[in-house]
């Protein structure tokens, strides 16, 4: 989990998908980030093998059918770690 957790894009992605409680289509997070689609892809599936997001598709049924992704509470305990993180790294714990 954690080479997932840091990788480039990784912490942005689960912030975006935190601040969209609804939960973002594939096409939504790769504009608003300006991601590369196969970069996006593979962090996705990372995060739902480790269970930080949750994958919906919009018409099971359809071959093209618009896929959403959500973040789990476990996704939110993860965005948890980043900040107390950027507490060490700014020194509020010396």
């Amino acid at each position: 989990m954690i080479s997932a957790l840091a990788k480039k894009n990784s912490r942005a992605v689960l912030e975006l998908l935190a601040e969209k409680e609804e939960g973002l289509h594939f096409g939504e997070i790769k504009k608003e980030l300006g991601i590369d689609g196969r970069v996006l892809t593979d962090t996705l599936n990372a995060f739902l093998d480790f269970e930080l997001v949750t994958r919906t598709a919009e018409d099971e049924s359809k071959r093209m059918s618009k896929v959403f992704y959500a973040i789990t509470k476990r996704g939110l305990e993860v965005l948890k770690a980043y900040t107390y993180l950027d507490e060490i790294q700014a020194g509020k714990f010396d």
